[in-house]
C-alpha cells in the first residue's frame, strides 16, 4: 500500500471547527502535539494550530511517546501514519495501552 492510498480528502474548515469545539467545551488552553516527519507539512500544521493553543511538533513516533508521558502531556495528538521507525498505528496502540495516555484524543493525518 502506498502512502497516497492512505490519504483521504480533508475538510480543513470542519477540522478547525472540531478543534474550536474541544477548546470551548473544555474551557482551557489546549496543548497540541503534532507528529509529522515531513518538515513542510509539520510547519504548516503548527502554524494553523497555534491559534488554538500551545503546539509542540516532533518528527517520529518515539519522540511522540516521550512527549505524551511527560509532565505536561498534550490534550490532543495529530498523528501521521507514515513515520520513520515506529509508525502512527503503533504509536496509537501504545498510547491507548498506557493508562497515562489512553484518554488523549488522537487524529490521524
Amino acid at each position: 500500500m502506498h502512502s497516497e492510498d492512505l490519504r483521504k480528502s480533508f475538510n480543513v474548515s470542519r477540522f478547525i471547527q472540531a478543534i474550536k469545539s474541544i477548546k470551548i467545551k473544555r474551557n482551557l488552553f489546549v496543548k497540541i502535539l503534532i507528529v509529522e516527519d515531513e518538515l513542510v507539512s509539520r510547519k504548516k500544521l503548527q502554524k494553523i494550530m497555534e491559534s488554538f493553543g500551545e503546539c509542540e511538533a516532533v518528527d517520529n513516533g518515539e519522540d511522540a511517546l516521550n512527549v505524551a508521558v511527560s509532565e505536561n502531556p498534550p490534550d490532543l495528538i495529530l498523528l501521521d501514519i507514515m513515520l520513520p521507525g515506529i509508525d502512527g498505528y503503533e504509536v496509537c496502540e501504545r498510547l491507548k495501552a498506557d493508562s497515562r495516555t489512553k484518554d488523549i484524543p488522537v487524529i490521524f493525518l
